[in-house]
């Protein structure tokens, strides 16, 4: 790459100089090793929500030297016509990462990079449809980009599309097609997939009303982390419905989320009961 054209000057216009004890070659250096990350760790098939993602994309960014953020982000700016660096720059608008959050131009280049089949971008898009950022709430849209994303393969894609089906977004819920698209996710490890079957199963949302089923999937995800599922299968502990009755279960999950009020009141509750 000819780095001769490269402007690297910051907002204040402020040139980086070797006097910053970094040559020009390896700031962009730096910078292209930041690029590569992103463009491998989105395409992980993790269970992990973006808000994680963004803060190990910080991390890896406060190793950098100072104005990095700007820097970087007007690297990304100038190179955005390629499909690497346009996904890149579309998160950078989205997350507000070295510029301010700018949800018209995130969509534009999510788009842009959607329409050349890239599953991360097209989740992304598929999003913004269904939230209305940066363009008008279009629930059809919406699906159309999930499905892109979900057939590629990406857990996120997976889990929204089936999510959409349960909920029937398009006025018509479709149990069978979500039950197979919250199962694929789950199979990458989406723990909010098998927090929605639990709901499903537990209340009959799609699929005949199983206690028993929801509750498997309520502690399947419980036993991976899901504070929802903790705190679904503790109450269901409490009360002995689709589990044994355990109280000493109960208070073993509420107390993995201590510090939400809520399960501080059931566990007092639940420690009251243990008294009797």
């Amino acid at each position: 790459m000819d780095t001769s054209q490269i402007d690297m000057k910051i907002s204040n216009t402020e040139e980086i100089t070797v006097s910053d004890s970094i040559l020009e070659e390896e700031i962009v250096a730096s910078y292209q090793e930041i690029v590569i990350m992103f463009n491998t760790e989105k395409s992980r098939k993790t269970g992990e929500s973006p808000v994680n993602f963004q803060e190990r994309f910080e991390t890896i960014l406060s190793d950098k030297p100072e104005k990095t953020r700007e820097n970087f982000y007007e690297f990304v700016k100038q190179r955005a016509h390629d499909l690497e660096y346009t996904i890149i720059f579309a998160f950078l608008c989205d997350r507000g990462i070295g510029t301010q959050i700018d949800n018209n131009k995130a969509f534009v280049y999510y788009k842009q990079a959607a329409e050349q089949g890239d599953a991360f971008s097209q989740y992304s898009t598929g999003l913004r449809y269904f939230l209305g950022y940066g363009v008008k709430t279009d629930r059809r849209e919406a699906q159309f980009w999930y499905r892109k994303s979900a057939e590629a393969g990406y857990i996120h894609g997976q889990f929204q599309l089936g999510y959409f089906l349960t909920l029937g977004h398009d006025k018509k819920k479709n149990w069978p097609e979500a039950n197979y698209w919250l199962n694929a996710a789950m199979a990458q490890g989406s723990t909010s997939a098998l927090d929605i079957l639990g709901i499903c199963y537990v209340k009959g949302h799609g699929p005949q009303k199983d206690m028993r089923v929801g509750c498997w999937y309520y502690q399947r995800g419980a036993m991976l982390g899901n504070y929802s599922c903790q705190c679904e299968i503790a109450k269901y502990y409490r009360m002995g419905e689709g589990v044994p009755k355990d109280i000493h279960m109960a208070i073993k999950w509420f107390r993995k989320n201590v510090n939400s009020g809520f399960s501080k009141i059931l566990l007092i509750d639940l420690f009251r009961m243990l008294e009797d």
